[in-house]
């Protein structure tokens, strides 16, 4: 476990936008002062999405490369995974409202798609 400076940790400046890794952030937990240090997310994300994003393109000509169509089926896999998660979602919806009804009206009555 590390260490943190707590007179660096104070005197650091944390009015602008931090650039930062880690975020420090400080809290009292009854006469205890705990200071928490976390990544910084949005800057995280972003360096590594730019890190990947050349390996990515490097996958996708690779692929084409070698077979033109298994590139078109890996993009209409991806497509379809899309939709089907998004008709699931509606049909869970529709099947939740149906035991919903039963449940608190005790009706019968079915919900038509």
């Amino acid at each position: 476990m590390s260490t943190v400076d707590v007179d660096a940790a104070k005197s650091k400046d944390t009015s602008g936008p931090s650039t930062d890794k880690y975020v420090i952030s400080e809290f009292q937990l009854g006469i205890w002062k705990v200071f928490i240090a976390t990544q910084n997310h949005a800057q995280g994300v972003l360096a590594e999405i730019w890190e990947t994003y050349p390996l990515i393109i490097r996958l996708i000509v690779d692929i084409y490369t070698i077979s033109p169509r298994l590139l078109y089926l890996l993009l209409l896999t991806r497509c379809w995974n899309g939709v089907e998660l998004a008709l699931e979602m509606r049909l869970e919806n529709i099947l939740l409202a149906q035991v919903s009804n039963v449940v608190v009206d005790r009706s019968y009555i079915l919900i038509e798609l």
